[in-house]
């Protein structure tokens, strides 16, 4: 299913050249979706009217001079939980199922005013609670490397929809891994910006201290792209973080913590991890073997778990009472886990704290973090538990065990595409920095990117 994919930089470059014009470059995608949607079940919503709209704006403005940015005339696909004028927002939901808001949310205001073209609404895990995006109300949205498999989740639809080349770009939410998860399980990249750093207004939210917005993309150069125009670089101006990438690295130290992230992962994604951290080494960055404490993982898990499960059930409290009948099973069934009381809640924000003040205290040594995203690559649609370290745990569970806790602590976190199993399965490696080192969480990963894949552009 995968073919060669257009990256921002391309498409963009062919609409300076006139080459193509926004409208026709929609057309190209809006075809790509009728052809295979069907299949993989990306989007819930195509909002081919309203793209083609915004692509006729697009070439008026590039005809007159007007020039916006990167994303002129850019086919752009942004999360079914993420609130889009005059196109249906359903939370991937039955609830919400014809809702169609009045006004966008901010990260979408901004791809706007970049003059992205919003092409339409991808599939979310039920109000983005859960990690497989195998939607009861909607329909599963399916690996376009395997149909057979999951895209991962919640951000599954946004991947899927990259990965296919269904659309330039996609915009997706992290709580505990959404946009890194199916970023590693489809093949592209998946950005998690530091906690803050890009609007959460407008987004339904799962757990807001663990929230985040962000991009997945073909490549680390698209996923800067993206950022510079969503918000999440700082102050220093547009295009800043692209520009930034093509420099090169001062000396850099690259954490791992095998004892933690590597143990009892499939071997086929260890292979990947190995390979990923010999690279790194062999293009001149040191290798240091941190002593995480053995224990974080788990304290990381069970904090989240609990912080993210209290939030939800105060944000679904009174569907919960009322409308209870109208929730998919799965997520029915932990929206109805026993409510942490209050020593619970004050004991997990403390843990939160805990991790991720020793998260930091190792970034002082190193410069970033190297895991894998997921310690197993794409499990089958409605496998719902797999093997891991010799034990028969969930599917949910094994997924989230390397990503979760980056949300406890806010930290900047890139997936990007490892070497794929031996069936070619895409596999994921995970950078990770200390707070608000984005820009160098994006260009360690550039780097690295080139030297695993040296077909990638330069920015």
């Amino acid at each position: 299913m995968i073919e060669p994919r257009l990256t921002i930089r391309a498409a963009g470059a062919a609409l300076s050249a006139r080459r193509v014009s926004p409208s026709e470059l929609l057309e190209r995608y809006l075809d790509r979706i009728e052809r295979f949607n069907p299949t993989i079940n990306a989007f819930t919503t195509v909002a081919a009217d309203s793209a083609r709209a915004d692509a006729a704006r697009a070439e008026s403005e590039l005809r007159d001079g007007c020039l916006r940015g990167r994303l002129q005339g850019i086919p752009i696909a942004v999360k079914d939980n993420i609130d889009t004028k005059g196109i249906r927002t359903t939370i991937g939901s039955s609830f919400f199922q014809h809702d169609v808001p009045a006004r966008d949310a901010r990260v979408v205001e901004m791809l706007r005013a970049a003059g992205a073209v919003i092409v339409g609404k991808t599939a979310t895990h039920e109000f983005a609670c859960g990690v497989t995006t195998n939607n009861p109300h909607y329909g599963p949205t399916c690996n376009p490397v395997d149909p057979a498999r999951i895209s991962g989740g919640s951000s599954g639809g946004s991947a899927a929809a990259v990965a296919a080349g269904l659309a330039a770009a996609s915009i997706g939410t992290d709580t505990a891994g959404s946009i890194r998860i199916p970023a590693a399980l489809c093949g592209c990249v998946g950005f998690k910006p530091t906690y803050g750093s890009v609007s959460t207004a407008g987004v339904f939210p799962l757990s807001p201290s663990l929230d985040h917005v962000g991009p997945l993309t073909v490549d680390v150069a698209d996923a800067a792209i993206m950022l510079d125009a969503i918000g999440g670089t700082g102050d220093n101006g547009p295009s800043t973080v692209v520009s930034d990438l093509r420099g090169p690295l001062p000396r850099i130290r690259i954490g791992i913590a095998p004892h933690l992230f590597t143990t009892g992962s499939d071997p086929d994604v260890k292979r990947s991890f190995d390979m990923a951290v010999a690279t790194a080494a062999n293009i001149g960055f040191d290798i240091v073997e941190l002593p995480l404490s053995q224990d974080l993982l788990q304290r990381a898990f069970t904090a989240v778990f609990d912080t993210l499960l209290g939030d939800a059930q105060h944000i679904h409290r009174h569907r919960l009472e009322h409308e209870r009948h109208r929730f998919g099973a799965d997520v029915l069934q932990f929206l109805e886990r026993p409510a942490p009381d209050a020593d619970r809640i004050s004991h997990a924000r403390r843990n939160i704290r805990a991790v991720s003040t020793e998260l930091r205290t190792a970034l002082t040594d190193v410069n970033v973090l190297l895991t894998p995203t997921t310690p197993i690559p794409a499990p089958k649609i409605n496998e719902n538990r797999v093997q891991l370290d010799g034990m028969t745990v969930a599917t949910s569970t094994a997924l989230v065990l390397c990503t979760a806790i980056f949300n406890a602590g806010g930290l900047p976190a890139l997936s990007l595409p490892g070497h794929p199993t031996p069936d070619g399965l895409p596999t994921g490696i995970q950078i990770i920095g200390a707070p608000n080192a984005d820009r160098l969480v994006l260009k360690i990963g550039h780097h690295l990117e080139r030297a695993l894949r040296p077909t990638v552009d330069e920015p």
